[in-house]
């Protein structure tokens, strides 16, 4: 349960930023000019500085906000794990209650994990970086990618940048995505019986029981 829920707030967290941008429209698929390449090179370098991923993921908000929550509070299903006496009471105590060392051992896999994916994010920032230069490259005329470098490089630019990239680690955002759980859960629990009516229209998928198409 623990994990489910955590992997909903993880979710949300790390996907909300970046769903909410819209890219424009390709300027032309065609080879790209070494001019605009390199202008979409020293723009990536200013949206993702060096070691920004270790910087968030050490920030990562944990799941605190959650165990302070109950199980109905958060719509947990029935069946999932929790007890009918368990109502009124938050995950943190019904966990502490079964784990007195629950409280440590939560921070320090918080830490740990966020020690992991930080060094495995910054690990992959010079790829992500050329990725990101000629994604810009092909999608942003050499003047448009110079405006928007000569703004990243002001002092303005730069703290846009970095807000964008650790916005969530605010409380306010983390408090909103935590109200959001809920949401997620009903979705989770929804998403079987809406896939298995769109493909009702199938033959039963093979099992081990039964060959597949090919035999």
């Amino acid at each position: 349960m623990i994990r489910i829920l955590a992997g909903a707030l993880a979710l949300g967290l790390f996907t909300a930023p970046l769903a909410a941008q819209t890219a424009p429209p390709p300027v032309a698929e065609q080879a790209i000019d070494p001019a605009r390449l390199a202008a979409a090179g020293r723009l990536a370098a200013l949206l993702v500085p060096e070691g920004i991923f270790l910087r968030l993921f050490s920030g990562m908000p944990g799941l605190e906000s959650l165990m302070a929550m109950g199980p109905a509070e958060l719509g947990v299903p029935a069946g999932t794990g929790t007890a009918a006496d368990d109502d009124g009471r938050t995950f943190a105590e019904l966990m502490a209650e079964r784990d007195p060392h629950f409280q440590e051992r939560m921070r320090i896999t918080n830490e740990v994990m966020g020690e992991v994916m930080g060094e495995a994010m910054s690990a992959a920032e010079p790829e992500m970086r050329s990725v990101f230069a000629r994604y810009f490259a092909r999608r942003f005329t050499l003047p448009e990618l110079d405006e928007m470098v000569a703004f990243f490089s002001t002092a303005t630019g730069r703290k846009y940048a970095d807000v964008a990239l650790t916005m969530t680690q605010d409380p306010a955002f983390v408090e909103m995505m935590t109200a959001m759980v809920p949401r997620f859960m009903q979705v989770g629990a929804g998403v079987e019986e809406r896939i298995r009516a769109a493909t009702a229209h199938l033959p039963p998928a093979p099992t081990e029981e039964t060959p597949d198409a090919a035999d």
